[in-house]
């Protein structure tokens, strides 16, 4: 009797710590933080150099799950924030998003539209539901209005074996980086 009022006790134990532990994972997993750890806009003085960033947010949720919605927040160096108004690929501006589930959003800094100040940071993304999300630089000639080079960045994250950051620059030339810690061979 005592060894089957024990066994029911622990299996209720065992029961509400499975609850608790869900529903903690849940309020957890509510929102998902990330950090692109660089992010840059305007010509650099004293120079015909410009640059450009392109940050894309993917709901990584299969078609027609919920909608992730959430913010990017510009911070320069310092951790002051840094006044900048993105604008996404309509042309419609604002650092906000609402994506249903496999939808991408590419958000691109103002130096794209003209000569800006120079200013450079970093980007925080917050969001109800997990994204994936990167940057693309664009080293710009500011007397041409053309892109000289691209570069991409992932966002931080715990160290990995291996990084890939793919570009299609108008589709004229893909081009594709690898990065692999430790100084072994990129597969």
């Amino acid at each position: 009797m005592l060894r089957q009022s024990m066994r029911n006790i622990g299996i209720r134990n065992i029961l509400w710590s499975l609850v608790c532990a869900l529903f903690a994972a849940g309020i957890c997993s509510a929102q998902t933080v990330l950090y692109l750890p660089q992010f840059v806009d305007g010509a650099q003085p004293a120079s015909d150099v410009g640059w450009m960033t392109v940050i894309a947010v993917t709901n990584r949720a299969f078609y027609g799950t919920n909608t992730a919605s959430g913010t990017i927040t510009l911070t320069n160096p310092d951790g002051t924030p840094m006044n900048i108004m993105l604008t996404d690929e309509n042309g419609n501006p604002g650092n906000t998003f609402q994506l249903a589930g496999a939808q991408t959003k590419f958000f691109f800094s103002p130096a794209g539209d003209g000569p800006q100040p120079f200013k450079m940071g970093y980007a925080t993304l917050t969001s109800n539901l997990p994204v994936s999300a990167g940057s693309v630089f664009m080293e710009l000639d500011v007397q041409k209005g053309t892109v000289i080079a691209t570069a991409g960045v992932p966002r931080r994250m715990p160290p990995a074996k291996r990084v890939a950051v793919w570009v299609d620059s108008h589709s004229s030339w893909p081009a594709k980086c690898r990065a692999t810690p430790g100084g072994r061979t990129a597969g």
